[in-house]
């Protein structure tokens, strides 16, 4: 936006300047390593599955495509979702899709039936994704 500029030392190796990145505005974050040729960005762990390590990762991509990373799908679900809380959210969705895992809550019920006592109602949030007696 041509609003600020500021003075950066291009000549810092690539670990020096994505060190001082994080104390620079988004704008001269973008022009400082558009201008010194450095990118910030995290390297993907993988892009096919061939690049991880055991004959049961995957490699998960996220949604956006600006993360990839290997992923047990042959773990249980205890397993898988006592890892899934470490992944950003984007892995974690695309993490679910691929091994076919879901770690979301199991509602308490589906209908009055399920519930113990004469008195007791299924009662489910209007989007459906949690119902409970």
């Amino acid at each position: 936006d041509g609003l600020w500029a500021q003075c950066i030392d291009c000549a810092m190796n690539q670990t020096e300047f994505c060190n001082e990145e994080p104390f620079w505005s988004q704008p001269i974050q973008e022009a400082a390593e558009e201008r010194c040729e450095i990118s910030c960005a995290p390297v993907a762990e993988c892009a096919v599955d061939d690049d991880c390590e055991g004959e049961t990762n995957d490699c998960v991509v996220q949604a956006d495509g600006l993360w990839a990373q290997c992923i047990d799908c042959a773990m249980n679900q205890t397993e898988f979702c006592n890892e899934e809380p470490f992944w950003s959210q984007p892995i974690q969705e695309a993490a679910e899709e691929r091994c076919e895992i879901s770690c979301a809550p199991v509602a308490e019920c589906a209908v009055d039936d399920d519930c113990e006592g004469e008195t007791n109602d299924c009662v489910v949030q209007a989007d459906g994704l949690w119902a409970q007696c």
